[in-house]
Parts: C-alpha cells; structure tokens; sequence
C-alpha cells in the first residue's frame, strides 16, 4: 500500500465577512465516488488515466473527518506541496475552523480566510484540498456498478488551498492534474475550458496552469533556499579562512628573529652559570625556564620562604643580588697568580738590599 499526496477541487457554499475583514467560508471539502488522476499521481507507470475509488468507511472515517480541524487555508497550492510548521507562516492565510462533517456524499468545513487578498480572491473562487492517503491498488465495482482501479484509505487533509473555477463546475472533483475531466458527472461536461494563471519568473510574465504554476514555484522556492544555502556556506568557509590568516599571523608573531634568539641564549647561560655558582652540581635545568632556575638558586642560598608566594620580580631582583655578592666573593686565580711573582721579586730585592748593608757595615774589619 503506497502513500499517496494529491490535491483535489470543492466550491465555496456560503461565506461571511466578520468585522475584522475576515472572510469565513462554509465549504464542501471532499466527496465520495470515484475520482480520475493520471496514473503517475499513483505512482503508477505511463500517463494515462487511472479511476481511484473513494468509499463512504474512509471518507468519513472519524479520523479523515478529524484531520481537516485546524488545516492552513493557503492562496493556491503551497510548491512545498504540504503544509508544517517549517512553512506554515509562509504559506497560510487562514484556517479550518472546525473537522470535516458528513454533508449528503460530501464533507464540509468551516473555514477563516484572514488574509485580505485571499479573502478577496476567495470571493470569486472555489477551493482545492490537499491531503494523503494510502493507495490500495485493488481492482473492484462500486456498489453503483462504476469500476475502479484503486481504493484511497486513511485520508488525512493537509490544506486547502483557493484556487481558479473548477474545471468540471461547481461540485466537480477530479484531481488537479486530470487532463480532460473525462469522468465528470456533472452538467457542465463538454464546455470544460483549460484554467490558467499568470505568474512572473526572474521579470518574465509566464501563463500557465495551476499545476504548471506550483511546478515553477517549487521548483524557484528549492533554487532560492539552495541559493541561500550556498551563500551561507560561503560565508561560513570565508569567516574560517579570516580565523585561520588570524592564526597564522600570530603564530608567525610568535617566532623571534635571530637577534632576539642570540639574546635569550645569552641569557639563559648567564643565568645558568650564575646560578651553578651558587647551587652546585644539584641545579637542575632541562627542560626548567629562567624563572625555575632562579627560584632554584634563591631557594639554595635564602631558604623556600624566600621564593613561596613571591612575586617574579622579586624572585629575579633576589636571584640578581646573590649573583653579584657570588661574584665578588669567589677567589681570582688569575690575580693570584700575577701577583705572586712580584711578591717573590719583592722578598728578593729586600734580601739583596739587607745584604748589601750587611757588607757594608763589616768591611772595614777586612777579610777573617
């Protein structure tokens, strides 16, 4: 069993304007018999006519007649062919005021059109249901005698829509897209005329008919929300793009030049050194930044209280401190080793000078 969406015609029975201007329409909706589409509205192959039953039981099943409270009145069919919540509010304008009710071999609504324009139009105009149901592709005779090529259950509506006259009359309901109304039972059979409508396509004034027209106007609605679709995604890839040049720019920010990387080494071994002199072998530096290795230092010479909850600064002014007085204190072997050579040339001439005196002193008593 197939599930099937068509559209199908009624005429307006009696209207009533309420004082806001709404237009509030009493209409036959749907109908018993046998109803002509084209087989491929069936799902079936070709494109000839199929005769598709519509019995009493499903008519006016309590939950077909249930299904039309509440359905949006929209101006001509929507291209979307049914109407939710997604379109509801580009396609509705107005509403089924109360469920379908048994009128003779008919179903009749209550319906509020508040929409002016359509209002207007529905004035002149007879209604089109849209609405699914499950097709029963079983062959059969209506208790009348009139064969039939398939049976529609669990009809369910889903809009009605205002449309141009009917084109088997006032009563007559044979699907939207049946080509000659050959199975119409009404009087009017035989002066059936083609109605068309004119609709404007990228500024081209185009004539065509209702089902022609709700082709090109679905067909416009997917090629605008593709359009929008695709100029969302466009955004979306030029807006990351911009992120990731953001990106790149700062990373590339982030690299130091060569003068800048000379400098950091320079300091690192300075610090490292300077803090070696005062930790010893344990100082630990792989892997360490400045700010450890000088904690570490601090912490050697002044104790973990020097460094806890310090700020960085302070921490570095310290460290700075205990290099200098480091510095100052160490032994300079080099000094030591230019200086000793003039205190043993010192020691030498005084030792000359003694002599001398010495000499100098016993040299009147001559030789012993």
């Amino acid at each position: 069993m197939t599930t099937i969406t068509i559209t199908d015609r009624a005429s307006v029975q009696a209207r009533d304007v309420t004082p806001e201007g709404y237009l509030r329409v009493r209409a036959r909706i749907a109908r018993t018999g046998i109803q002509v589409y084209r087989s491929w509205e069936m799902g079936m192959a070709g494109d000839g006519e199929v005769r598709i039953y519509r019995p009493p039981e499903e008519v006016f099943d309590a939950a077909s007649l249930a299904s039309w409270s509440l359905a949006a009145i929209t101006d001509g069919h929507p291209p979307d062919r049914m109407v939710t919540a997604d379109n509801w509010a580009r396609y509705a304008r107005g509403v089924s005021l109360s469920p379908g009710v048994p009128d003779g071999d008919h179903v009749a609504a209550d319906l509020l059109v508040t929409d002016a324009a359509a209002a207007a139009r529905a004035r002149v105009a007879e209604i089109s249901c849209g609405y699914t149901f499950d097709l029963d592709r079983t062959a059969g005779t209506t208790p009348q005698g009139e064969a039939y090529d398939g049976i529609q259950r669990r009809i369910r509506g889903n809009h009605i829509a205002i449309v141009d006259n009917a084109r088997c009359g006032p009563t007559c309901r044979v699907g939207d897209c049946a080509g000659d109304c050959a199975e119409c039972t009404c009087s009017q059979r035989g002066s059936v005329t083609m109605t068309t409508r004119t609709i404007t396509v990228d500024g081209i004034s185009i004539e065509t008919t209702d089902q022609g027209a709700q082709v090109i106007e679905r067909l416009g609605a997917q090629l605008r929300e593709t359009t929008a679709a695709a100029d969302a995604a466009a955004g979306r890839h030029a807006a990351e793009m911009q992120a990731k040049d953001g990106e790149i720019a700062a990373l590339k920010a982030q690299i130091p030049d060569a003068a800048a990387m000379d400098r950091a080494i320079a300091e690192r071994a300075s610090v490292i050194d300077a803090a070696r002199k005062m930790v010893g072998d344990s100082l630990v530096t792989d892997g360490r930044t400045l700010a450890d290795i000088r904690a570490q230092a601090v912490t050697a010479r002044l104790g973990a209280d020097a460094v806890t909850g310090r700020a960085p600064e302070y921490v570095a002014a310290a460290f700075d401190t205990l290099a200098r007085v480091t510095q100052d204190s160490q032994p300079d072997p080099l000094r030591a080793a230019v200086a000793q050579p003039a205190k043993v040339a010192t020691d030498a001439r005084a030792d000359a000078i003694k002599a001398r005196d010495e000499y100098l002193r016993n040299a009147w008593r001559g030789a012993p």
